[in-house]
């Protein structure tokens, strides 16, 4: 959470990390869920970590900024940061399952639907939230 007013660069790095974060989560419940290797309590504690991310980066869309700039446009920024480290958040999340599981592979990966899921997700919550004027 910020505390204090942000550049712009760091209030875009903050939601990076939110939204890294979120991703992540997101992509272990997903592979869960595909795999079925999760007990329903794993998939739905990845979720919440997921809600709690976003709620993360709700927080810096409504925080102080040192000077008044477009924060729909360092959002899109933002996503294409993140975007950007995809198929590295992918792999990382497969590691993660596979290690915790103890699994040599995975019979499913992630899927580009998967992935398109969690952005719509993401931008409904917070696009939706302090964009969209009535």
């Amino acid at each position: 959470m910020l505390e204090k007013a942000a550049s712009r660069e760091t209030w875009k790095d903050h939601l990076v990390n939110f939204l890294t974060g979120a991703i992540g989560e997101f992509y272990k419940a997903r592979l869960g869920e595909k795999n079925g290797l999760s007990v329903p309590q794993d998939v739905e504690h990845w979720m919440w970590e997921v809600s709690q991310l976003l709620d993360g980066a709700q927080r810096v869309f409504s925080g102080k900024t040192k000077k008044n700039f477009n924060k729909e446009k360092a959002y899109r920024e933002a996503v294409e940061d993140v975007k950007y480290i995809d198929a590295k958040m992918r792999r990382q999340s497969e590691l993660t399952i596979m290690k915790d599981y103890r699994l040599s592979s995975l019979k499913l990966s992630v899927s580009d639907q998967d992935t398109f899921d969690f952005w719509k997700m993401t931008n409904d919550f917070l696009l939706l939230t302090f964009f969209v004027r009535p």
